[in-house]
């Protein structure tokens, strides 16, 4: 009989986990078995060539899911018969661990046993990453049956589990974390190109989709009057307004330095700048103040630029021409809202 694993190569495939994991957050790839395997093989330092193509993808910016499956094809699914070998072996000595612990469960793990049996001889045969994909999905189906019929396993079984569920909990705060800006909250510029683009795709049938970009009057001037502590919790005011006056599917993001943007899915002109004159209304009527003496800081106000989407144009026309309205705001004395007529009318 073969024994349990060791405290170490628990705490060793956990830690191998958790690094395939935070890669899969870092590089912003859905923690799909093919993903999973490709930043595994990233990770393990033992295919130079993958390392790489991945960070070259991943600097300059075309790393997404075609590119990963593309590097998947290439780099990893038609390697080395090597590695499939020790996967498969890794897998065996999963099957054989679990045999062990059914084995002392007696009788009633019978029919889980012979399932198992089944696929310990499926390993016997040749089998390429679809077919151990196969098998591991099939483990997972007998682990959840053991599970749900109230079988008592070894510790050691429940303290996987555990793990597994506090490395999702790790993945989740990960992905949270690579998509919000640290200081506002809000989704960051990643998140922002990720929620247009899936705004834009539905715009057919959603009808409107409006943009709005947000700047923040003479902000250089509120820093270099009262210093950056303050800066910092005027943008936290302000991402907080707009925060308040929006609910999914709506996403207020940082577009960058004192610069915000809404995406208004559903939203008609008309509607949009309503919004907009609501927002630059309450932030003007806001009075903001030091914590530590109450002494008044001066009036923040914003302009905001707003654009509809047409059908058929690319993302980056749109938010030029949302950007083109904002400047309009600016242009025409700040601390007001503007469109691409007015902005025509600057001209």
């Amino acid at each position: 009989m073969m024994t349990n694993p060791s405290e170490e190569d628990v705490q060793a495939s956990a830690e191998l986990a958790r690094l395939t994991l935070a890669v899969l957050a870092k590089f912003n790839l859905p923690s799909t078995p093919e993903n999973y395997t490709l930043c595994y093989e990233y990770i393990g330092g033992s295919n130079p060539p993958l390392r790489s193509a991945l960070e070259a993808h991943a600097k300059d910016g075309t790393l997404g899911a075609d590119s990963a499956h593309e590097l998947f094809l290439r780099y990893v699914s038609t390697c080395n018969e090597e590695r499939l070998g020790q996967v498969r072996q890794e897998i065996l000595h999963l099957i054989r661990n679990l045999q062990n612990q059914l084995h002392e469960t007696g009788g009633e793990a019978t029919r889980v046993q012979s399932a198992l049996e089944i696929t310990h001889r499926e390993l016997s045969k040749p089998l390429d990453s679809q077919g151990l994909e196969r098998v591991i999905s099939a483990l997972k189906r007998e682990t959840d049956s053991l599970r749900s019929s109230g079988m008592r396993l070894q510790e050691n079984l429940d303290g996987h589990s555990e793990e597994i569920e506090r490395l999702r909990g790790e993945l989740e705060l990960a992905r949270r974390e690579a998509i919000t800006d640290p200081l506002t909250g809000l989704a960051n510029r990643k998140a922002f190109a990720a929620s247009l683009e899936s705004a834009l795709t539905d715009a057919d049938a959603r009808g409107h989709v409006s943009l709005l970009l947000v700047d923040i009057d003479h902000f250089k001037g509120i820093n270099d009057t009262y210093g950056h502590l303050i800066g910092d919790r005027v943008l936290g005011f302000v991402a907080d307004a707009l925060k308040k006056a929006v609910s999914p599917p709506a996403t207020a993001a940082r577009y960058g330095g004192e610069e915000f943007a809404l995406i208004l899915p559903d939203a008609a002109p008309d509607e949009a700048r309503g919004l907009a004159e609501a927002i630059r209304g309450t932030i003007e009527k806001t009075r903001l103040v030091r914590k530590r003496n109450r002494d008044p800081i001066r009036q923040v106000t914003v302009s905001v630029g707003i654009a509809t989407f047409r059908r058929g144009e690319l993302a980056e026309t749109f938010i030029e021409r949302a950007d083109r309205a904002l400047y309009a705001a600016k242009a025409a004395g700040r601390n007001r809202v503007a469109t691409e007529k007015d902005e025509a009318l600057t001209h």
